[in-house]
């Protein structure tokens, strides 16, 4: 329980975490000098091979979002019997 509890956290944060290139994408602020997040983000989608782009950051959030509530969810039904 404490598991999954603890992994929903990391989904929740990496979700979040994506959220600002995904947003600095999307305006274009791609001429700027970007910030540490960002560069951290895309230096860890880079790692699996994926290119950061606004079409796979934002299945990126939604896919981070959905797995933190499927774990949430396991570990309250544990909790619950």
């Amino acid at each position: 329980m404490l598991f999954c509890l603890f992994l929903g956290g990391l989904a929740q944060g990496a979700g979040l975490a994506s959220l600002l290139p995904t947003v600095s994408i999307a305006f274009g602020n791609s001429g700027e000098d970007p910030s540490s997040s960002v560069l951290k983000v895309t230096e860890f989608l880079a790692f699996f091979g994926i290119e950061a782009n606004i079409v796979t950051l934002v299945a990126f959030v939604v896919s981070m979002v959905i797995l933190k509530n499927i774990l949430m969810l396991t570990a309250m039904t544990y909790v619950g019997y």
